[in-house]
């Protein structure tokens, strides 16, 4: 069973797979879809220079390139390291995801997704999830009403729409 002191090479994804600054929203929104993932490291040659995520591109012009939104420099967490670690330095740096580095090499990435699949999600974020659906994958403060909400439930109470309902019952 995973703990806080679990190593995060023990629970990064391994196979990262990195844009170009240059690309083009669009392009990088169906590269998510493609590969299935929300989080991408932006580099140059082979080196990380930034971070986006697909909340980023969402809310971004189709036109863009991904430079112009990147999250620069990217935070990075030590392969080593454990995740209490790991989760302390997301929640510090108000982030999703955190490239892993090993020997100054980009061996990884670790996102809310690996908090919550090894159980370990409630213990790192605790109330930094969506107040309306429970989930705790692209949450973000809402400045307008202090509440903490994820892409698709913010994007319901910017519209108007009711509320979904949240999975605890409230």
């Amino acid at each position: 069973m995973a703990t806080g002191l679990t190593r995060v090479r023990d629970v990064m994804t391994k196979a990262v797979l990195g844009i170009a600054p240059t690309m083009r929203v669009i392009d990088a929104l169906a590269f998510t879809k493609e590969h299935a993932i929300t989080h991408l490291p932006v580099c140059v040659d082979g080196r990380a220079i930034g971070v986006v995520c697909i909340c980023d591109l969402e809310r971004a012009s189709l036109v863009a390139e991904v430079s112009t939104l990147m999250h620069s420099p990217p935070v990075s967490v030590d392969a080593d390291a454990i995740m209490a670690e790991a989760a302390a330095h997301m929640a510090e740096h108000g982030v999703g995801s955190l490239l892993v580095m090993s020997d100054a090499q980009l061996s990884g990435i670790v996102t809310r997704s690996d908090f919550e699949r090894i159980g370990l999600a409630e213990a790192a974020f605790g109330e930094q999830r969506c107040s309306a659906c429970r989930g705790y994958q692209h949450v973000h403060l809402d400045p307008d009403c202090g509440y903490y909400y994820c892409v698709a439930c913010r994007a319901q109470v910017r519209s108007g729409s009711a509320f979904p309902k949240r999975s605890d019952g409230e």
